[in-house]
């Protein structure tokens, strides 16, 4: 089993998408979360929502069919040029700067005005109607996609004008652009460096704000986001490990697994181990590099941080459950459908339920009981409990919950799971 949880490991390193899915991503989000919405932490602390006009006249579906054309005409195999544009619509910089845009006017960051020409955009900034004119040109799709499949340095560029240059408007819109921009550049170059095999980002709907917490120790920008971005990206652990057995068993390696006598059960286990480490690995290296640059974790007690490691290793267990379930359901139905439907869809909704995205309890008990059910928001509320002062036994309850679930998520998998050998 010692091999298998090695091998697990090698391909999960030797994938760059996966590192950035699982690392750096997280990382970034900490770092736009803490900065640009870090005032929200503290009721006397309140920024107006920031008036912007919004001038899309890029038009990504037909950038991307335009773009296949071209790719077909050069002389692209078309199967080949479907492929990229599957890639495409994954990475369009235009979708995902948009997603950003939106989920700050959702938590009353910005005020955005979609409805404007260019023309009028301009004239409602010269009247201080809007703080900023933000255009989407038209082919910025087409040119990202060039850049970023072809090599070619296109014309690819978010223009922004700005009323006023030293405004605090001004600063968290270049903030945001600025980190948007850079984490999007290293999507880029991978992409580029592995001669085009697709990154997957999943960027979160909606960008949440904290809650003030009289009485306790009250909680920092850095310290809420860290653990949100961490609970939520450690929901990919699972489909990441799930994905990869499922191609283990297309390209015919479990079968080869399977031809040297191991057994189907061992197999399973040692997906369960491996996800439950990396997820443990996962949250040290998030956890460690936000500690040294943010101070997130420096100011607790040892008592604190022994409960935070038992918290981390009951999380662990749990997404390694999770993964054998996916794993043992892809298995049985022989499609890696269920991991891809997990990764785009349940952990959005998780995301937003549990908490890592918005604190659902503000608008409604009900979303928030909800969202005590799921994985990343029974340990996201574990985890800010302890940062506020409070004791373990404060928590046993939801350990326990994560417990259950664990023991469900286990039990299904191993009566799911195929006992013969599938060659």
């Amino acid at each position: 089993m010692f091999n298998l949880i090695k091998k697990d490991f090698l391909t999960l390193t030797r994938n760059r998408s996966e590192i950035i899915l699982l690392l750096i991503m997280p990382s970034v989000l900490i770092v736009i979360l803490g900065f640009s919405l870090g005032g929200m932490l503290n009721k006397e602390s309140n920024i107006k929502e920031i008036p912007i006009a919004l001038v899309n006249e890029n038009n990504a579906d037909q950038a991307i069919k335009d773009f296949v054309s071209d790719l077909i005409e050069s002389g692209t195999p078309e199967t080949v040029a479907t492929q990229i544009a599957s890639q495409a619509s994954t990475i369009d910089p235009a979708q995902l700067f948009l997603n950003i845009i939106d989920s700050l006017e959702t938590e009353a960051v910005f005020t955005i005005n979609a409805t404007l020409s260019q023309s009028q955009a301009m004239d409602a900034l010269q009247k201080s109607d809007v703080a900023a004119v933000i255009t989407l040109p038209q082919s910025f799709t087409y040119h990202s996609l060039i850049s970023v499949f072809q090599g070619f340095h296109g014309d690819s560029h978010i223009e922004v004008i700005v009323g006023d240059k030293d405004a605090v408007s001004t600063t968290i819109l270049q903030s945001i652009l600025s980190r948007f921009t850079s984490e999007y550049n290293l999507q880029a170059s991978v992409l580029m460096a592995t001669n085009g095999v697709g990154v997957q980002v999943e960027l979160p709907d909606n960008f949440g704000t904290v809650i003030h917490l009289p009485l306790l120790k009250s909680i920092s920008s850095f310290q809420y986001y860290t653990v949100g971005m961490s609970m939520m990206f450690s929901l990919y652990v699972a489909s990441s490990i799930s994905g990869n057995a499922f191609k283990e068993k297309s390209n015919h390696t479990f079968s080869r697994i399977m031809v040297t006598g191991e057994k189907p059960i061992r197999y399973l286990m040692s997906k369960a181990i491996s996800a439950s480490l990396v997820a443990c690995t996962q949250l040290a290296i998030l956890f460690t590099t936000s500690t040294l640059l943010f101070n997130t974790f420096g100011s607790i007690s040892m008592d604190t941080l022994g409960y935070i490691l038992f918290a981390s290793i009951i999380l662990a267990i749990t997404i390694g459950t999770l993964s054998a379930l996916l794993t043992s359901i892809a298995q049985r139905f022989n499609t890696d459908s269920v991991s891809s439907v997990f990764s785009t869809f349940l952990i959005s909704a998780f995301s937003f339920l549990g908490g890592s995205i918005i604190p659902t309890q503000m608008f409604s008990p009900l979303l928030g009981h909800i969202g005590l059910w799921t994985p990343n928001g029974a340990m996201m509320n574990v985890y800010l409990q302890l940062l506020r002062g409070q004791g373990l036994n404060d928590v046993i309850p939801l350990l326990i919950r994560m417990g259950f679930m664990a023991t469900v998520f286990i039990t299904i998998a191993l009566i799911v799971f195929p006992k013969r050998r599938l060659v």
